[in-house]
């Protein structure tokens, strides 16, 4: 995997790996898995990225890692297998790959965690998070309200 990651697509790695664990080469599945997956998905920000057109999305490395494991059970699955048959190998919820091309969902999971963790530790317990919600509210509703005029 080290050697093919510089001239191999993240989908062809990917392909790659459900290749070896369909032909049973490796012995332990999980630990491998545990030492590409950040190889395995290089590339699934890029993708999000593109098919949901936000162009600043923003992941974190446990939903990629998800999206990742759902691509992986997605080819073993057109083969007959599952990340089920593998102890070791995390599993993925079943429906998380219908809602992984969401863009409305995954707009809502791009949202600086940094900034509403800082905004909640300052002592205003969140209020400044509220204090924006109402405000983007009340913009909105003086638009429809000149709209109507």
């Amino acid at each position: 995997m080290e050697e093919a990651k510089d001239w191999a697509s993240g989908n062809y790695l990917r392909t790659f790996f459900v290749m070896l664990l369909l032909s049973n080469s490796i012995s332990r599945p999980g630990v491998f898995w545990t030492a590409t997956k950040n190889i395995l998905m290089e590339d699934i920000l890029h993708h999000q990225r593109q098919i949901t057109n936000i162009p600043n999305l923003e992941l974190d490395q446990k939903e990629l890692e998800k999206i990742c494991l759902s691509h992986i059970e997605n080819l073993l699955q057109t083969n007959g297998s599952s990340l089920k048959y593998f102890d070791d190998m995390p599993n993925v919820e079943e429906n998380y790959l219908s809602s992984l091309n969401n863009r409305l969902l995954l707009k809502e999971l791009s949202y600086d965690r940094t900034v509403v963790v800082e905004l909640v530790e300052n002592g205003d317990g969140g209020r400044g998070l509220c204090d924006g919600c109402e405000k983007t509210v009340k913009v909105q509703k003086n638009k429809k309200k000149k709209m109507k005029k």
